[in-house]
């Protein structure tokens, strides 16, 4: 449980009475996404981890998107785990939300690249996203999904 430790909410509940989504502090924004990243990082150091954490990053994002609805942070890491998952067109959609909010965030655009390239209909659209993401910084509470350029 490592890096969740630092983030739960003091109180009296057991882990064995309730998920620690509960015991999360939803609206310490940044030690959410500190989490979430961090469950990303450990997938690449474990692989055996990979279901198990993008679940949890799925789960985490999408309770921090019902207290924070534009956070373009977790939109973004929302959309390249969404990615990650095989769930493309459901990553566009997250990830339009947060283009719509003006972020500025390489990852952003990365990522809106990486999940264009995987919709047949989108693909001709890709190339513009990755020049945008070129130009930009990428935030540290963000990440971008698995990319291949070699399998296109």
């Amino acid at each position: 449980m490592g890096i969740l430790n630092k983030f739960f909410k003091r109180n009296n509940k057991s882990s064995k009475d309730c998920n620690d989504v509960d015991l999360l502090d939803f609206k310490n924004t940044d030690s959410i996404l500190s989490i979430v990243v961090q469950l990303n990082k450990d997938i690449w150091n474990d692989t055996s981890k990979w279901e198990k954490n993008n679940l949890k990053m799925e789960q985490y994002l999408n309770r921090l998107l019902l207290n924070c609805p534009n956070e373009t942070r977790a939109l973004t890491n929302l959309g390249a785990t969404l990615a990650d998952r095989g769930k493309h067109e459901e990553a566009l959609c997250e990830l339009l939300k947060a283009e719509k909010l003006k972020s500025n965030d390489a990852n952003l655009y990365r990522n809106l690249g990486i999940v264009k390239m995987n919709i047949n209909e989108e693909r001709h659209n890709a190339k513009k996203y990755f020049e945008k993401a070129d130009k930009l910084t990428p935030n540290n509470l963000t990440f971008v999904a698995y990319f291949d350029p070699q399998g296109y």
